[in-house]
């Protein structure tokens, strides 16, 4: 009994070697000081990704400079600053052409908002703690002066009735 491979052939598959292959070369020629060659190499690789209907994958776009195919390298062909404010993001700038890239991130909120939140969640918690009928099987639930209020109701009640009630011994 023989086993059949369920592993169906990658379409596009030379392609997309043909483009990871650039992408090192265009890192290994940077390297080496070979600038005009690793955009060469960028340039292709986003040709052949076009002409094949491929995505490249957005790691390797953020390493490209969209405007001269330059390899964006942090300190060396490139700057990245952070700011931080309403919209944190990150500003990646190309040294060769001055192209700017803005790329949202995630940063963490300020301390005080953290404190607003946590003080709206805790109120709305104790509001749903809070019964909003409250019934005399839930009097020791009840804020204090209600519950004094409730039992001495019942203690007039249960006096009633037993005062009612005929003495039979």
């Amino acid at each position: 009994m023989s086993v059949k491979s369920s592993s169906q052939p990658v379409p596009n598959s030379d392609a997309l070697k043909r483009m990871n292959f650039l992408l090192q070369a265009s890192a290994l020629s940077f390297a080496d000081e070979k600038h005009n060659v690793s955009r060469f190499f960028n340039f292709t690789l986003k040709n052949i990704a076009k002409r094949n209907v491929l995505r490249i994958d957005p790691e390797v776009k953020k390493l490209i400079c969209k405007r001269c195919h330059t390899l964006l390298v942090p300190a060396v062909s490139s700057t990245i600053r952070l700011q931080m404010g309403r919209q944190p993001h990150r500003t990646t700038t190309c040294t060769a052409c001055d192209k700017l890239r803005r790329q949202p991130f995630d940063a963490p909120k300020s301390k005080r908002s953290n404190k607003r939140r946590k003080k709206k969640l805790h109120k709305q918690r104790d509001k749903d703690k809070q019964p909003k009928h409250a019934s005399v099987d839930n009097a020791a639930s009840v804020a204090p002066s209600e519950a004094s209020r409730s039992s001495a109701t019942l203690d007039a009640v249960a006096s009633q009735q037993y005062s009612a009630a005929p003495a039979t011994l």
